[in-house]
């Protein structure tokens, strides 16, 4: 629920507006049940990915997230969309992209990348999903734009919550 403290730090301004990509329905209601009045977002019934396309979901009972399995026809799917057609849909820059996506951030990079290359955004993603994010990820964003500094932060005592931020 970063998306809150996002609002809090920019003091509810009329021009700060989150994107939530959440192809998930039981999530979307949770997060709608917590929103507060000032709050400017849209939820966005898609996945993030590199591609627009249909993709086998399974989502984890009782957990916060869920995870993308490529062909398997046995669970639900979702649809997927890239973040540049999204946006450029829209007529949107994002200035700041948040990615904690359950594995699937480096395909998504791939789908934001002209947003990324045109416009530099702030990035905060998760590394810790795979065990390659941590040198693959930033790789991927240097490729794409050269000059982003990097930090990373470990936010606990166990091997998840790792972001790069980028800037």
């Amino acid at each position: 629920m970063n998306s809150f403290y996002f609002f809090n730090w920019c003091g509810n301004k009329r021009n700060a507006k989150a994107y939530i990509f959440e192809p998930n329905n039981d999530m979307n209601e949770r997060i709608s049940n917590k929103v507060q009045p000032g709050m400017n977002y849209t939820i966005v019934q898609y996945g993030a990915w590199d591609k627009r396309t249909k993709l086998s979901f399974m989502k984890k009972s009782k957990a916060n997230g869920s995870c993308i399995i490529e062909n398997d026809d046995t669970l639900d799917t979702i649809e997927v969309i890239d973040l540049d057609s999204y946006f450029e849909s829209e007529g949107v820059v994002p200035t700041y992209i948040k990615m904690d996506i359950e594995g699937a951030e480096h395909k998504a990079l791939e789908g934001a990348k002209k947003i990324i290359s045109n416009n530099k955004p702030r990035l905060a993603i998760s590394i810790y999903h795979k065990q390659e994010d941590l040198w693959d990820l930033p790789k991927l964003i240097l490729d794409i734009r050269p000059d982003y500094k990097f930090y990373i932060r470990h936010y606990t005592m166990g091997f998840a919550d790792t972001v790069l931020y980028a800037v």
